[in-house]
């Protein structure tokens, strides 16, 4: 299906869009486990306190994995309902990504620094900012009556034209 209207991307391009969020997706979360390292046994220590020692760097990747699993669905009932794409949506799809492929290094950093509030700011932050720029790619692409009518110009119109719920 075509798109019409200026500025409008269509279907099949809209589907490359897609597999490259999902492409960056999957390698954010494979980042995740990547920061969690086999802990080397010190003399004397048991595998089972050097396990216990990993439980904050477990509890961060959890965390991460479930928020950017999420961000992931959330992605994916968006691209279900469109038909169309535009370049605002493009350009903030792309902001979204960049905060994704942040999170790995956030999360990394609050485990390094748990006791240091810039490091829970910087993993807090970024996930916000991410939060935000999906919201606002979400709140722009509900279904229209005109694809062709853009949400800058008016709060009312949708930038991003969606299918019709059946």
């Amino acid at each position: 299906m075509e798109a019409s209207g200026p500025g409008l991307i269509g279907a099949r391009d809209l589907s490359r869009i897609a597999a490259f969020t999902d492409g960056v997706m999957a390698v954010a979360i494979t980042l995740l486990v990547l920061n969690m390292e086999v802990p080397r046994l010190q003399e004397g220590q048991s595998l089972g306190d050097a396990l216990v020692d990993l439980l904050p760097s477990l509890g961060a990747y959890l965390l991460s994995f479930a928020l950017v699993g999420r961000f992931w669905v959330i992605h994916h009932n968006l691209f279900e309902k469109l038909r169309a794409f535009d370049r605002t949506l493009m350009t903030l799809n792309l902001a979204f990504l960049a905060l994704i492929v942040l999170v790995p290094f956030a999360a990394d950093l609050y485990d390094a620094y748990t006791d240091e509030p810039l490091a829970a700011a910087v993993l807090g932050g970024t996930l916000g900012l991410a939060a935000i720029v999906n919201w606002t790619r979400r709140t722009g692409s509900r279904p229209s009556r005109s694809p062709a009518r853009s949400a800058w110009a008016s709060r009312r119109r949708s930038w991003c034209p969606c299918r019709r719920p059946s």
